[in-house]
């Protein structure tokens, strides 16, 4: 497995994987991750804070794994690489996957 993309949760053994794609001013944002309270608020803060406007937005659970797709567009000029994107949302799930943290009120 390609270690950009997959990595393993230490908390609960369960592989993770990201993939980004990006045509001109489109980014596609797919992943496979385990599923905890507050995630997917979690996911679309991080794309909010990448300048990304998601425009659709497709997700399931299913045995404790969420599977999204999500389809989202650049805001203003500046384009952000596919890396980029795939660094700030493994940040999400490798850090607050093993550390519990309650959602936020807003």
């Amino acid at each position: 497995m390609d270690p950009e993309l997959s990595w393993v949760s230490p908390s609960d053994g369960l592989a993770a994987d990201i993939t980004v794609c990006i045509e001109e001013t489109e980014a596609t944002i797919e992943m496979h991750v385990p599923w905890r309270e507050c995630l997917l608020l979690e996911i679309m803060d991080v794309i909010s804070n990448l300048q990304l406007d998601a425009h659709s937005v497709k997700s399931s659970t299913s045995d404790g794994i969420l599977s999204l797709t999500l389809n989202s567009k650049f805001r203003g000029t500046r384009i952000i690489t596919a890396e980029k994107i795939k660094s700030a949302l493994m940040f999400v799930p490798r850090f607050l996957f093993t550390i519990p943290t309650p959602c936020r009120d807003s």
